[in-house]
């Protein structure tokens, strides 16, 4: 399911670069970023909690409700002040005379509280049990949603959309789906008894805040390195390249597919493993799981090197423009690749401070970067910055995951027998 979401984001985009102009796309293509990468502090890391408070209520009606009424308050609030706080620019904009460029971020703000509620009610969903449930509405309902939305309004247009009217196709899309995981989460609470067995408000805060500020970290950063790069392309570049770049960078983390499969199986074994001080059971799961990944990155990224023109022709002929920047970024998604699962095992084993500090530097290092390299590059220059930071990430966190663990999480498999 996490595959088939890979893939339907994918879709989207071919189906947006299809039927837009190329500035048009890539405008769009940094709204979308932008609205993705706020929609994670909105949630200020009740995604993540969901999954443990709700677990933790273990089907007590009572229980559970209160966890995930607080939890959608929490994400209310931040939607509230990230997604506001966009319709605000987008307002402030109107007021310069930008009236398009406005409409389309005021729109795309809006998706903000929609796309933090879905996170939210997945990680309430997988609490519950309902892990396929949880699936469903990230990964089948918002893709098609808004394939469906885009394609009804291209065919109402004459075969072709601008921002506004992409960016409103992907609103309604975004709100469609929040209602629909709602609906399966008030479903699933129906189900379970009400019996109260006095777990208090302030006891649910305070178990969110201690479990979750640096899972939001990293959640944080890792939202900025794979989406504010197309954003900063935008605005110190150009849209049309930001177009371009937007397309090399999907089809780059396509790479990432059997990755993200195995992190999603493996994070709740190597919690288990972990409990269980069984390192070497762990070290076994980790390293296969990082030997497949490698093995299908390498693949594709030797089909990107190979054939990166006729691959980007898949959006549109004058996307093969991109086909250095695919290059270079297909060597920072082989690299993660190859360095395995190194995040899943550090947030599922007590390490998340670590990673979430090894994670803002690798930003930090990202935001630079591309301030210092799109002027005279543009989105080759977009590329190697994010390129360069993953690289940096995914090796600083497979020397903390081989020394705080003892622990090697790349494809070499070696055991290290005394972790510091």
């Amino acid at each position: 399911m996490r595959v088939g979401g890979v893939l339907g984001n994918f879709v989207v985009l071919v189906v947006f670069a299809r039927i837009m102009e190329l500035a048009s796309f890539g405008a769009l293509s940094a709204l979308i970023a932008l609205a993705a990468f706020l929609s994670v502090p909105a949630v200020r890391g009740s995604d993540q909690s969901a999954i443990r408070l709700v677990a933790i209520a273990d089907g007590k009606g009572d229980e559970t409700r209160a966890a995930i009424q607080f939890l959608r308050r929490r994400t209310y609030v931040g939607s509230l002040v990230f997604g506001g706080g966009m319709m605000l620019v987008g307002a402030v904009l109107g007021l310069y005379g930008e009236a398009q460029e406005a409409t389309a971020v005021i729109a795309t703000g809006a998706t903000v509280a929609p796309l933090a509620l879905i996170r939210v009610t997945e990680g309430s969903l997988r609490g519950t049990g309902g892990v396929l449930s949880a699936l469903v509405s990230t990964n089948v309902l918002l893709p098609s949603a808004t394939i469906v939305m885009a394609l009804v309004w291209a065919l109402a247009s004459g075969w072709h959309l601008d921002t506004i009217e992409a960016a409103l196709a992907r609103l309604i899309a975004s709100v469609a789906t929040a209602a629909t995981a709602l609906g399966i989460l008030a479903f699933r609470m129906r189900q379970l008894p009400s019996h109260s067995f006095g777990l208090s408000t302030h006891k649910i805060a305070r178990d969110h805040g201690r479990a979750t500020f640096w899972l939001m970290v990293v959640g944080v950063s890792n939202a900025a390195l794979t989406q504010l790069d197309v954003v900063a392309l935008a605005l110190i570049g150009s849209a049309a390249d930001a177009g371009l770049y937007s397309a090399a960078s999907r089809l780059a983390i396509s790479m990432n597919i059997a990755l993200v499969a195995v992190n999603f199986a493996l994070a709740p074994a190597a919690a288990r493993l972990f409990g269980r001080q069984d390192i070497e059971g762990l070290q076994r799961a980790v390293t296969r799981a990082a030997r497949l990944a490698t093995l299908f990155a390498g693949g594709l990224a030797l089909a990107m090197a190979l054939a990166a023109p006729l691959l980007l022709s898949i959006f549109g002929p004058e996307f093969s423009d991109a086909a250095t920047p695919l290059r270079i970024l297909a060597i920072g998604y082989l690299v993660s690749a190859f360095c395995g699962p190194v995040g899943t095992v550090l947030n599922m084993t007590s390490a998340q401070r670590s990673s979430g500090v090894v994670m803002l530097v690798a930003v930090a290092v990202d935001i630079l970067l591309l301030i210092l390299l799109i002027p005279p590059l543009g989105a080759t220059g977009a590329a190697i910055s994010t390129a360069s930071s993953m690289v940096i990430w995914n090796v600083s966190m497979a020397v903390v995951a081989r020394r705080r663990l003892g622990v090697d999480a790349t494809a070499i498999g070696w055991r290290v027998k005394d972790a510091r």
